[in-house]
């Protein structure tokens, strides 16, 4: 009993020592992988602000290869992008010098800095094509390698900060489990481990009742099919979209139910998603109902052959019949407009161009009977000559009118580059008897070049200074014509100090014909504001007007800043 009892003092103080020995080794071993995994955490930190700087960096680079030059911004951003990361590289080196995953980061950081430098300096030298030569040839590739060395670094150090904080915690769970001995913590790992498998399979069930119920209620039809077409699965929504039950369409080759005319568009889809990992391919085809009729739609195939629960090619599909049948529709109304248009422009070209021959022996004979007659009849047939003789000429104005109105879609030219500096000179020369007589004063701010045809801006520009000076109160008018750039479009404004317009008729007066004052107080046909719009529309641009009754008007209008220049500074 007494050796017993000695055995059982023995194995306790061997238990105890031993236990207290596992103890402080597991502490250490605690605080050293919780260092480790502060480290990673630390690095995969850097690694994610890197991967911003280096997208960041890309961002100015791409910006500046589509506006073709490097602008103030991007001088100012790029060195102190480049500044941090290269302070991150160093931090990184600090932590991880020797790891291999740092090996890749460093030297496809050295090619990505050295080919980016210099495409910023080809750019910054306002060599464009060189720029985009290098961004193929070095840039690009470096640049995904770079990026593909972040992932696979950020990968390593996230599975070495789990590892190590997971150690971490089991030394924890040690610990404390060795307080209460050897027996004990292996019954509380057994019903640890228990709870966890139990919870998984709940959570499993749980997650395969969700995803059931998600398929079979879904609006689209998923099905499961291997790389010959024939369907494995088929969700319980194919009854609702195609009217195929899933019994019906499981076993069976998809293509059977696929139009002849659309099988080899779909057989292709399914080759080439399949020779593709991961890849997600859409096309659309025709499809049999139950009932015998054909709907389109659109199939999405996505490869997932290597997923060993699916093992085959995942496709979903939807019936698109209605939206075809709307776009086609919409194509064939789109279609009947333009040739309305159209014809329309051919009409009013043609009847304008007609009724000239006639209406000029009108005014040229009306004129004669007028200088030859004038005074050898009674007052009245004066008068009466007098009115055939002015409506001869509103006729002749107003059809010429009409031609310019019809000729800006159909006769333009097409746009080119386009000094606004040159188009507001020759305007104002072409306006400097009205300028003169009015005493009109006009100034300007510096004018950009815009993608535009010469001539139609000069006539919008004429028609819009020539109203600004027509529509003048007792004052002598003052007009002023500016530009500034505005989310990616050229603004520009004309304003005077003219009798205003209300802003109830702020639309109305750019609609063709439309007037606000009778001839007797303004001369014109009211054409001209309908012109402006469409040679502004044509520009791709837009036109309006803000003002008030008595205290002049603003025109605007825009034109697109696609490839347009700088406004020029005066100095």
């Amino acid at each position: 009993m007494v050796l017993m009892k000695r055995s059982k003092e023995l194995n306790l103080w061997t238990v105890l020592i031993t236990a207290a020995f596992v103890t402080a080794l597991t502490a250490s071993n605690v605080l050293f992988f919780s260092r480790q995994a502060q480290k990673s955490r630390k690095i995969n930190t850097l690694l994610g602000q890197m991967e911003g700087y280096v997208n960041r960096l890309n961002t100015l680079e791409w910006q500046a290869m589509a506006k073709e030059k490097l602008d103030q911004g991007a001088r100012e951003s790029v060195p102190n992008i480049r500044h941090a990361m290269e302070s991150i590289f160093k931090t990184i080196a600090d932590y991880d010098s020797e790891g291999q995953p740092f090996q890749k980061i460093k030297h496809t950081y050295g090619m990505y800095s050295e080919a980016i430098e210099a495409e910023f300096n080809l750019l910054a030298g306002g060599k464009i094509q060189e720029a985009r030569d290098l961004d193929k040839r070095r840039v690009d590739p470096s640049y995904e390698a770079l990026l593909q060395a972040l992932s696979e670094a950020a990968s390593f150090h996230d599975r070495s900060a789990q590892w190590n904080q997971f150690i971490g915690q089991a030394g924890s769970i040690l610990i404390a489990v060795l307080a209460l001995g050897f027996f004990l913590l292996r019954f509380e790992r057994a019903r640890g481990y228990a709870r966890v498998a139990e919870a998984e399979h709940n959570a499993l069930r749980r997650s395969e009742e969700r995803f059931r119920s998600l398929v079979e209620n879904a609006s689209n039809v998923i099905a499961i099919v291997d790389t010959g077409a024939a369907v494995r699965y088929v969700s319980d929504s194919s009854m609702r979209v195609v009217g195929c039950r899933p019994d019906e369409l499981t076993g069976k080759a998809l293509l059977g139910y696929v139009h002849p005319d659309d099988r080899e568009k779909l057989e292709a889809v399914l080759s080439s998603c399949a020779q593709e990992s991961r890849a997600v391919l859409t096309t659309e085809v025709r499809f049999k109902r139950s009932e015998g009729d054909w709907c389109t739609i659109e199939v999405v195939a996505s490869n997932r052959l290597s997923d060993p629960a699916i093992s085959g090619i995942v496709i979903t599909f939807r019936d698109i019949t209605e939206r075809m049948r709307a776009a086609e529709a919409l194509v064939q109304k789109a279609e009947e407009l333009a040739r309305s248009n159209t014809e329309l422009q051919q009409f009013a070209y043609v009847a304008s161009h007609d009724l000239q021959e006639p209406l000029r022996m009108l005014s040229s004979y009306s004129q004669l009977l007028s200088k030859r007659y004038q005074g050898k009849l009674d007052q009245k047939a004066d008068t009466y000559i007098g009115f055939i003789v002015d409506g001869a000429k509103r006729m002749q104005v107003l059809i010429n009118d009409l031609l310019t109105y019809s000729r800006v879609g159909t006769r333009g030219k097409p746009l080119g580059p386009t000094d606004c500096e040159a188009v507001l000179k020759a305007a104002l020369t072409s306006l400097q008897i009205a300028i003169r007589e009015s005493g009109a004063v006009v100034t300007q701010d510096p004018l950009p070049t815009v993608m535009g045809e010469e001539s139609q801006l000069g006539q919008l520009f004429q028609n819009l200074i020539g109203n600004g000076i027509k529509y003048r109160n007792s004052s002598a008018p003052k007009i002023h014509v500016s530009c500034r750039q505005e989310a990616g479009d050229w603004l520009f404004s004309m304003k005077d100090n003219g009798i205003g317009i209300d802003p109830q008729y702020a639309e109305r007066i750019f609609i063709i014909f439309q007037r606000l004052h009778t001839r007797e107080e303004y001369p014109g046909t009211g054409i001209g504001l309908a012109v402006c719009r469409k040679i502004v529309e044509r520009h791709g641009g837009r036109i309006w007007v803000e003002s008030e009754v008595g205290k002049g008007a603003t025109f605007y209008f825009t034109l697109p800043a696609l490839v347009a220049e700088k406004i020029p500074t005066n100095g």
